[in-house]
């Protein structure tokens, strides 16, 4: 059997909980989790010993353990800081908020970072499915791709956008329409998914999203329509919550999913 790849994991909140709880109980294949890594060294501490790793109480102390794979379950400020110097030190990355790549600069830079360093990121599904179907459609030279992400006012409620709105407890309402590139900015916690379904189809900045609350869900509803040469498309998801209720149980499961695949010889991809 080979020798296990070792696993840095930034952030221990609700998805990151989830996470680690997977990978030590052997869901995600042949991986050890080597350290636990957040901005908050008490929850490192707890964190690292329910699962029996190292507490990284810098990103320093994390990648001179020289893990092989960092997942980051922190936030987009989070991964922001940490991304470049993982790549540099040739440590593949999982990111959980895709939305950083929302402009085509960044992405392009760290694209450029990977090659050079020969550094893999790897985009988990996160709260939606269907990534092979998108990029097969994205084939077509003319395509039109959007997202209708609806979810329970609660959720919504400290999205910077609607900072002091009193959202109805008895109606649906849209509280935005654009592009992923403007939604991400005004929901950053809200709507990775957006961003990681135009990264995989006509890009961020020409994928048309609409987010609204529904006091009537429970739980995160996403409707997701593809037009182009191939035909129609529509996927929809409702996705529960997870304890973090920005999220979603799903988005834990795609990052053990994904691990799995890379982990298998045989697989769907």
């Amino acid at each position: 059997k080979m020798k296990p790849k070792r696993i840095a994991l930034v952030g221990c909140g609700g998805l990151g909980h989830e996470i680690a709880a997977g990978i030590k109980a052997g869901q995600a294949g042949n991986y050890t989790l080597c350290g636990i890594y957040t901005d908050q060294p008490k929850l490192t501490a707890a964190c690292s010993e329910t699962f029996g790793c190292a507490a990284y109480l810098t990103s320093e102390m994390m990648f001179l353990d020289k893990p092989d794979l960092m997942i980051e379950a922190a936030g987009a400020a989070a991964l922001k800081e940490l991304l470049e110097p993982a790549v540099i030190n040739q440590v593949d990355v999982i990111p959980l908020s895709v939305g950083v790549f929302s402009h085509r600069a960044y992405m392009d830079h760290i694209r450029q970072m990977a090659e050079t360093h020969g550094t893999h990121v790897y985009l988990p599904s996160g709260a939606v499915g269907g990534f092979d179907l998108m990029e097969a459609a994205a084939l077509d030279r003319e395509l039109s791709v959007s997202i209708h992400t609806e979810k329970p006012p609660q959720a919504l409620a400290d999205a910077p956008c609607l900072a002091g709105r009193i959202l109805p407890d008895h109606e649906t309402q849209l509280v935005f329409s654009g592009n992923a590139v403007e939604a991400i900015e005004v929901f950053p916690q809200n709507v990775n998914v957006a961003v990681a379904i135009g990264l995989a189809t006509v890009g961020a900045d020409n994928l048309s999203v609409t987010v609204a609350a529904n006091p009537d869900l429970h739980s995160n509803r996403h409707t997701i329509d593809l037009k182009g040469e191939f035909g129609h498309a529509r996927i929809q998801i409702s996705a529960a919550p997870s304890s973090n209720v920005h999220s979603s149980k799903l988005a834990a499961h795609s990052v053990i999913s994904l691990l799995k695949r890379l982990d298998s010889w045989i697989c769907f991809m």
